[in-house]
């Protein structure tokens, strides 16, 4: 098989064209390009992951400020 964009170097070969148009692999990857994007699981989980941390970066700062506002430091 060679596809699109196929560099030969050197030899000789015989062609037989099997596909053409959308049904090819750059028309796949085409085609998958233009549907609606869908997360991929590992992508799915960093957002959670970076919500989460997120969450517990707010929580400390509350934290840090709280105690020093408990012992009497300026907030600004």
């Amino acid at each position: 098989m060679a596809y699109k964009g196929t560099h030969v170097t050197f030899g000789r070969a015989h062609g037989l064209t099997v596909a053409t148009g959308m049904a090819t692999e750059l028309g796949n990857i085409a085609r998958l390009l233009q549907e609606a994007e869908t997360q991929t699981p590992l992508q799915k989980r960093l957002t959670a992951f970076g919500k989460n941390l997120s969450y517990i970066i707010l929580l400390i700062c509350g934290v840090v400020f709280t105690i020093g506002y408990l012992r009497g430091k300026n907030p600004c």
